[in-house]
């Protein structure tokens, strides 16, 4: 069964209180490298936040009730309804609200990187996400080589385009304008130097 494995949370702030939901994600079926250096393949971009379409830059309440209804969506889909005799056993016939939340994973097809689907409940994906808050980036701090360590992301004609920000200002305009259209956002350039760099800030 193919499903989505949450490796890292790291938000990029971009003004006061304005996030771009920034996470480490990939599939567990796609590899890359070969011999001891196979793994499997993932990237940072955008989440998209349930709710609030394509929308690039939100407000922490705005990501938190995304969040609120991820885990919700699986609830209303599940929420008293038979289990099926290859779900994980529920404690009963029906999937209750502890079912759900204990065999999060396994009803979305999600995983936290190191547990399987059937390990992934949905406090940890809540707290997956939360944890982006707590080790945001200011992206404004990031500022190197005459640009930000942050492109925007689209296809035209079923041609991928990137656009590279060198101001603060250019990258929050192009974003709103784009709200509502088909688009991503990606780190880009030293992101591990960046993650290593500001993890040693957070841990002093």
């Amino acid at each position: 069964m193919s499903y989505t494995i949450l490796y890292r949370s790291m938000f990029a702030k971009v003004g006061e209180d304005k996030y771009i939901p920034m996470v480490e994600v990939g599939d567990n079926n796609l590899y890359e490298g070969f011999g001891k250096y196979e793994r499997r393949v993932r990237n940072w971009q955008s989440w998209r936040v349930p709710g609030y379409g394509h929308k690039l830059v939100l407000s922490k309440k705005e990501i938190i009730e995304g969040i609120d209804e991820l885990i919700n969506v699986a609830v209303r889909k599940h929420l008293n309804k038979p289990a099926r005799q290859w779900d994980v056993v529920p404690s009963g016939p029906y999937w209750t609200y502890q079912d759900i939340y204990k065999n999060y994973g396994w009803l979305t097809a999600i995983a936290i990187a190191g547990k399987e689907t059937t390990g992934t409940t949905a406090r940890m994906v809540r707290n997956f996400f939360m944890r982006g808050f707590d080790q945001a980036i200011d992206i404004q701090a990031e500022f190197q080589f005459g640009m930000y360590p942050i492109r925007l992301c689209y296809y035209v004609d079923g041609n991928k385009r990137i656009e590279y920000y060198y101001t603060l200002n250019q990258m929050i305009a192009d974003f709103e304008k784009r709200d509502g259209t088909e688009c991503w956002v990606e780190y880009f350039g030293g992101i591990e130097k960046m993650w290593d760099d500001h993890r040693k800030r957070r841990i002093k």
